[in-house]
């Protein structure tokens, strides 16, 4: 069992960061602002970059690394490195402890023991509930409001190390999206890092705590683009979160009309005047004067308020017909259920008419 974790004086405490995003760049910016010796960052190549900073258009869900670090005159290592490889240049910079901040590789042994108890992560859950990615969609689709976060530290398995400090607190957004999830989170991560390093700065151990194994849940990262496909025997209710969980920032849960896939990026429920028969799910019943669409779903309507092709957004009527049905392929179905991709196997979205 892991014991108190005294890190060193803050003046002597350099930090080795592995990662990108919003919360790396913030851990940055406030060990600089805090006295800290200016960190060690790794991160990926910048051409794994790009989903990103095309998708994360908002300040509030993005940083971008190397524009934070070329500020605060940091150094960036973007070259892929062994773990063997990444220690060795930790060590030689001095550094004493190690952040993880959506690193996409797994954390090795080789790295562990050159700093035991000293590499931290942060996790976008109450760990050990919802280990692995994907976090803010699977919660859209069930329901849930939870906003939450986990200081822990790492070990070699996914998610499973002690805990240091969990934050929880509910959103307030109706209807919320991933991007809405993706703000509040970001709110919880600074105030745990603040949390942490205030810690550090008063000279006082982490505590740390073993996680709960048997509570724990897994759920495995998700990709729009393969993951999203809209199934049409769903009911209406279903299908608007299923929507609202692959929207913004994300490009768009998909289905086809005939032989053309388009994404739904906007879509609300409406009640429905008439119990229509399942048979008729995913058939266009209304075409609107503001160009939206009205299609049968089990259980109401469903507004189709914006869509895209090929990363082209527009108003639905300039794609839908009176006549068209909705259909999603059953093998594409399949695949969407199925299907695991690596973050590093996801490719950079087309996007059009993106202000």
């Amino acid at each position: 069992m892991t014991g108190p974790i005294l890190l060193p004086a803050p003046d002597q405490c350099r930090f080795a960061v592995m990662g990108a995003g919003w919360h790396l760049c913030t851990l940055a910016e406030k060990l600089v602002e805090a006295g800290f010796p200016r960190p060690l960052v790794f991160t990926y190549p910048r051409v794994e970059h790009e989903r990103d900073r095309i998708l994360l258009t908002d300040p509030r869900l993005y940083k971008n690394v190397f524009d934070t670090c070329d500020h605060l005159g940091i150094p960036v290592v973007d070259e892929k490195l062994d773990d063997a490889a990444m220690v060795a240049r930790m060590l030689e910079a001095g550094c004493s402890a190690v952040f993880s901040l959506s690193w996409r590789r797994r954390i090795t042994r080789t790295l562990i023991d050159a700093f035991p108890e000293r590499i931290f992560n942060l996790h976008p859950s109450l760990l050990p509930k919802e280990r692995g990615s994907g976090t803010f969609s699977y919660r859209i689709l069930n329901g849930s409001r939870e906003v939450s976060a986990t200081l822990h530290l790492v070990d070699e398995g996914l998610d499973t190390g002690p805990v240091i400090l969990q934050q929880a607190d509910e959103i307030a957004v109706n209807r919320p999206k991933p991007r809405d999830f993706l703000i509040a989170t970001n709110d919880l991560y600074g105030r745990l890092m603040d949390r942490f390093l205030g810690t550090v700065l008063d000279g006082r151990p982490l505590q740390p705590r073993p996680q709960v194994e048997d509570d724990n849940t897994y759920l495995p990262l998700l990709h729009t683009e393969t993951n999203g496909a809209i199934d049409w025997d769903w009911s209406a209710d279903e299908i608007e979160r299923f929507i609202r969980a692959f929207g913004p920032p994300y490009p768009g849960a998909y289905t086809y009309v005939g032989e053309t896939r388009f994404a739904v990026t906007e879509a609300s429920l409406e009640p429905s005047p008439i119990a229509y028969h399942p048979y008729l799910a995913g058939r266009v019943v209304s075409l609107k004067t503001d160009g939206t669409a009205q299609v049968i779903a089990r259980g109401g309507l469903l507004r189709l308020e914006e869509i895209a092709v090929e990363g082209e957004r527009m108003a639905p009527a300039r794609l839908l017909k009176h006549t068209s049905c909705l259909l999603t392929p059953r093998a594409v179905l399949d695949r969407a259920r199925t299907a695991v991709l690596r973050a590093a196997q996801m490719n950079v979205p087309d996007i059009k008419g993106r202000q």
